[in-house]
């Protein structure tokens, strides 16, 4: 049985840049670590390419499509129990339900269910380091329902894909 934990991916990749900033690891400024990530992740040795995902790869683990084709791929849809990291937080009680009862285990209820956040990084996100990863995000959780149809997903997962419909109003021809 696996889980997978998603978290909005702006929130995530803007988590990840303070943590490596935080541990020394990263030097460039959020927008310019962002484009230079596909370099960092394309480099041709492979000790140094393990070193670029680790620390990285934050719009490339904010791409859960891939990630979900990749476990698809090996194994059973059915072992796979897709969680809202949100629900993680704010509703606790019933996140632990769900996964105990994927995991075939008895129900078992706790007095309190406390968060752990180890350090706080309350930066607000810069508004084009998020504009850059809602795009170079927005294919990827566009097939997202396709692959978990039976998922709800988080409202966050919506925000890339297009309108069906596309409606323009001539508001010289409307009399008005």
């Amino acid at each position: 049985r696996l889980f997978l934990v998603l978290r909005d991916p702006v929130a995530r990749a803007w988590s990840h840049y303070q943590y490596e900033v935080a541990r020394g690891f990263e030097d460039l400024s959020p927008v310019d670590a962002l484009a230079a990530e596909a370099d960092r992740l394309a480099l041709p040795d492979e000790q140094a390419r393990w070193h670029a995902h680790r620390h990285f790869s934050y719009v490339a683990r904010s791409r859960y499509a891939e990630q979900v084709a990749r476990l698809h791929a090996h194994f059973d849809p059915s072992q796979l129990l897709v969680l809202a990291s949100e629900d993680v937080f704010t509703r606790p009680a019933d996140t632990v339900a769900r996964a105990l009862e994927h995991l075939g285990l008895p129900p078992h209820h706790l007095d309190r269910y406390p968060a752990h956040k180890p350090t706080p990084r309350n930066q607000p996100v810069p508004e084009e380091f998020a504009a850059r990863v809602r795009a170079a995000v927005a294919d990827d959780l566009a097939t997202l329902p396709d692959l978990l149809p039976r998922t709800p997903l988080p409202a966050w997962s919506m925000c890339s894909r297009r309108p069906s419909v596309l409606l323009t109003v001539d508001l010289e021809r409307l009399d008005v």
